[in-house]
C-alpha cells in the first residue's frame, strides 16, 4: 500500500488524478474523525467531480453529521449539526444511483426516524415524505418498502396515510406479524 501511495504521489505531484483524489479524500476523512472538523470535506466535495467520490463524501457528512446531532460535546451546536444533517443528506440523495437507492433510502429513514421527534424540522419531515416517495417508486409492491414508506409518513404527521399503507403491507404478506405490530403501535400513536 505505502509502496502504491508513493508511486501516486511521485507520478501526480499536483494531487489531480483520481487515485491522489482518493487519497486526499481518505486523509480528510481520518483528520475529521480525529477532530470532528468538516468544514475540508465540505470543502473538497465542492469542488470534486467523480461521482463515486462525491458518494462516499456526502455519505460520510451525513454520518458524521447525524453523530454529532446526537453526541457534539457541546449541546449548543448540535442544532446546527441537525441542520447540516439534512443538507448532507440531500446532497447523498442527489448522488445515490439507483442500485443503492433503497439501501440509502433505508438509511436515512433509520436515522431521521430514530432521532427525538421534537429535533425534526419541518424540512427533515419534508425530505423524509421524498425519500420515503422514490422508495416506493423504486421498490413498488414491496412491503417492506411500503413500511419504510410508512415510517416517513407516520414521522411526518401523515398517521392514516401510514396506517394505510401498514394495510396494505398485511395484504401482501399476510403471515409476516411485523406489519400488523407496525401498524398497531402507529395507531396507538
Amino acid at each position: 500500500y505505502e509502496r502504491e501511495v508513493a508511486f501516486i504521489r511521485k507520478t501526480d505531484p499536483e494531487g489531480t488524478s483520481i487515485g491522489s483524489r482518493h487519497l486526499r479524500f481518505q486523509e480528510l476523512k481520518q483528520e475529521s474523525l480525529e477532530d470532528f472538523e468538516l468544514q475540508p470535506v465540505y470543502d473538497f466535495l465542492e469542488k470534486e467531480t467523480d461521482a463515486e467520490l462525491q458518494l462516499d463524501g456526502w455519505y460520510f457528512l451525513f454520518k458524521l453529521e447525524s453523530y454529532l446531532a446526537e453526541h457534539d460535546e457541546l449541546p449548543e451546536r448540535r442544532p446546527e449539526h441537525r441542520r447540516l444533517q439534512v443538507s448532507a443528506a440531500r446532497a447523498l440523495w442527489s448522488h445515490v444511483p439507483d442500485p443503492l437507492l433503497l439501501r440509502v433510502a433505508g438509511e436515512i429513514v433509520s436515522v431521521f426516524t430514530s432521532a427525538p421527534a421534537d429535533q425534526l424540522s419541518r424540512e427533515h419531515k419534508r425530505f423524509l415524505l421524498e425519500v420515503g416517495k422514490a422508495a416506493v417508486e423504486a421498490g413498488s409492491e414491496d412491503p417492506s418498502v411500503l413500511a419504510l414508506n410508512a415510517q416517513c409518513l407516520f414521522t411526518a404527521g401523515r398517521k392514516e396515510e401510514a396506517i394505510r399503507q401498514l394495510g396494505k403491507c398485511v395484504e401482501l404478506d399476510p403471515k409476516n406479524s411485523r406489519w400488523r405490530e407496525m401498524r398497531a403501535r402507529f395507531e396507538d400513536g
